[in-house]
């Protein structure tokens, strides 16, 4: 009976009961209170699996990436709650000290598999040098520019004051451009500009024709057809000239218009057209009247004008004869003005000014 239960009892238990039963020999024996048996395997029934060259050693466990499940919520989108991160995997080196077979262990490299991302960063930089290579490239550079269309202008004149030469073609902006011409060059008109790879600008343009010689001062300006005010570049004959003492009455909305193109290109390189009102409108009624008076007036005179006065002509002697700002009764006036002159030369007197802008009070100055 003793032997069955030794059997039943474990190996730890049966050790137990030795050292309890020699360090107290007086004491009576007691049988000890057996307890549950538990199924044990013994190595026999469990072997340890011998490792064999198809069991990875530590290092190619190491290197072997583990592989982790997204927890995903039931129920839900689908999405991955948690989302741990793939270690990725590193290539280990050792290197041999000697032939004793002592190895070091340098850092470990990355194993680099390239995808698309990759790709795609690649071709955004090599994008961007060929631009920048582009953008500086001395062949993009634009030279001296080619002009069609022009009568008076050089094409010298406009390549000094545009400043094109040695611009990148892919810096020139067309709008900016066409506004400079308007402001520098108002003669200009009809401009079409047409840029070219790797750098040539060619203009097409049409030169406004002057009808009308203004002189104040020191300062002469043309006037076309449309009353635009055009500088005197070159030279032309054949058209009526106005000795003035001021400057051509100028269309309120045209001298907006300019100031506000003034705005937007360099003031400091456009203030002579500023000055002069190149490419302002000459109030048109100012203009008709002139073209009319030139062939009324006496031969040999020159057409004159002054802000108070308005229209006239010059004398072959030096007087300044004023009509007004328009030709009403010009047939009356032309008569009276004429009886002024003969009278006063017959008495021995040359006038300065005579007007006869009021038909019912003609006046005459021997002073200016």
């Amino acid at each position: 009976m003793n032997l069955i239960r030794k059997s039943e009892l474990s190996r730890a238990e049966q050790i137990r009961q030795r050292r309890t039963q020699t360090s107290t020999p007086s004491e009576p024996k007691t049988p000890a209170r057996p307890r549950p048996v538990t199924q044990t395997r013994t190595r026999a029934e469990n072997p340890t699996p011998r490792r064999t060259s198809a069991t990875p050693t530590r290092r190619q466990a190491a290197a072997t990436p583990s592989r982790t499940r997204p927890v995903v919520a039931r129920g839900g989108y689908g999405a991955p709650i948690v989302q741990q991160a793939r270690t990725k995997a590193r290539r280990q080196l050792y290197y041999n000290i000697s032939a004793t077979g002592v190895e070091v262990r340098l850092p470990s490299l990355p194993i680099i598999r390239p995808d698309w991302r990759m790709l795609s960063g690649a071709l955004a930089v090599a994008l961007f040098v060929a631009i920048m290579l582009i953008w500086n490239a001395p062949s993009f550079q634009v030279g001296l520019i080619q002009v069609e269309g022009l009568q008076r202008v050089t094409a010298d004149e406009l390549n000094a004051v545009l400043g094109l030469q040695g611009m990148s073609v892919l810096d020139l902006d067309v709008n900016e451009l066409n506004q400079k011409l308007a402001v520098a060059f108002p003669e200009l008109t009809n401009v079409r500009v047409n840029v070219s790879l790797p750098a040539q600008v060619t203009l097409s343009v049409t030169e406004r024709q002057p009808i009308l010689t203004w002189v104040y001062g020191d300062k002469t300006l043309w006037v076309d057809g449309n009353g635009i005010i055009i500088p005197a570049r070159g030279e032309i004959s054949d058209i009526p000239v106005v000795i003035a003492t001021d400057a051509p009455p100028i269309l309120l909305e045209s001298e907006a218009a300019v100031e506000g193109a003034q705005l937007e290109v360099l003031p400091a390189a456009f203030e002579e057209a500023l000055l002069n009102n190149w490419g302002r409108q000459v109030d048109p009624q100012v203009l008709l009247t002139a073209l009319k008076l030139r062939n009324v007036m006496p031969e040999g005179a020159e057409l004159a004008y002054s802000q108070r006065h308005g229209l006239g002509w010059e004398e072959a002697t030096g007087t300044f004869v004023y009509i007004g700002h328009s030709l009403d009764e010009i047939d009356l006036k032309l008569v009276e003005a004429q009886a002024i002159l003969q009278e006063l030369a017959n008495q021995g007197h040359t006038p300065t000014v005579v007007s006869v802008e009021t038909v019912h009070a003609p006046y005459y100055r021997m002073e200016q």
